[in-house]
């Protein structure tokens, strides 16, 4: 129980100068718009004017003299619209010389303007601020818009990659089917080629057996027609001059010859 109300007053005290920071911006932003409605008149709004052009160059690095300065210009200007003297203080000289001389309007006027002098510079460092937060959310916004980007077009060329990946794969797979039905091919006309061969020389060698007779048969009978020639011949010369023997023997004049 102790603890978490520990915690709470904690809390609290966090958002309390939060809360005051707030209210003092909004304050300063107030007192900067009512300083340039000032300047905009046509009066005396050259003293506002030249006020205002060194309001940003002193809240860029704010002491207390130069929150001074500022107060000393506000309350010149202040004066003068109203129509009362504001003491003399010659340049370069410090904030308590220009102060010293002040009645207590005069004073309490620089007072206020003082306090304002920090409300608006509160303002002007919470706008900056305020600016360069949003530069920077918008530049890493684009950049979270860039790198999504790049993701998306990272995740288009991985699903691209895997699907030429996939493509690749089954046309591997296809080579390979095709090998083996080219090797499976290769092999039958293989076993084609050599069952070819194999009656190819068969029938040679059957043919060179019917050959081989058959030229042994022609051998043959070319010997036994030469024989049979030579015999007929024989034959017919031994007819033929038998013949030619009994013709010429036929007469009573050689018949005493045969």
């Amino acid at each position: 129980m102790l603890t978490r109300v520990v915690l709470r007053v904690l809390c609290v005290l966090r958002v309390l100068p939060l809360l005051a920071a707030g209210d003092l911006a909004a304050k300063g932003h107030a007192e900067l718009l009512h300083v340039r409605t000032l300047a905009s008149q046509p009066r005396y709004g050259e003293c506002w004017a030249r006020a205002l052009q060194g309001v940003e160059a002193a809240c860029a690095e704010l002491t207390e003299e130069r929150q001074g300065r500022l107060a000393l210009m506000f309350t010149h200007c202040h004066l003068h619209r109203a129509g009362r003297e504001f003491p003399a203080c010659p340049e370069g000289s410090e904030v308590s010389q220009c102060t010293a001389g002040m009645d207590a309007v005069a004073f309490n006027a620089f007072t206020e303007f003082f306090t304002h002098a920090l409300s608006i510079c509160h303002f002007l460092q919470s706008d900056a601020w305020r600016a360069r937060a949003e530069t920077t959310m918008h530049s890493l916004t684009e950049a979270s818009a860039s790198v999504a980007e790049q993701l998306s077009s990272t995740r288009l060329l991985t699903e691209d990659l895997l699907e030429s990946q996939s493509a690749a794969l089954l046309a591997q797979e296809q080579i390979l089917r095709n090998g083996e039905e080219l090797q499976h091919t290769l092999r039958e006309s293989t076993q084609g080629v050599r069952e070819l061969y194999s009656q190819v020389t068969d029938s040679s060698r059957e043919q060179q057996v019917v050959l081989s007779e058959l030229f042994n048969r022609i051998s043959f009978l070319q010997s036994f027609l030469l024989l049979e020639a030579h015999t007929l011949t024989s034959a017919l010369y031994n007819a033929a001059a038998l013949c030619t023997a009994f013709l010429l023997t036929c007469t009573a004049r050689t018949a005493p010859a045969r």
